[in-house]
């Protein structure tokens, strides 16, 4: 069973997400807080968790960014992409 309550908002956020780490792995850091967190990841009862762990592997993680910004640059870029 498939609850659409649930399943719109979701997709919604993970497209976002989607994009801003796209565009964040394709260079774009304007606005962007990057930090190095070291993470422990493991499996429970099938499920992955992480967890801030010293012994953990340094990872880096996006933490803050200007959405207004990241919007602006997103839209004005898609537009340039379609005016070609």
């Amino acid at each position: 069973m498939v609850c659409e309550e649930f399943q719109r908002p979701f997709v919604s956020v993970y497209s976002a997400l989607r994009r801003l780490t796209c565009t964040i792995a394709l260079g774009w850091n304007d606005s962007v807080e990057i930090v190095e967190i070291p993470l422990k990841t493991k499996l429970k009862n099938g499920l992955l968790h992480r967890s801030i762990d010293a012994a953990g592997k340094p990872t880096r993680i996006v933490t803050n960014i200007d959405g207004d910004k990241f919007s602006r640059f997103w839209i004005d870029t898609v537009a340039k992409v379609a005016q070609t």
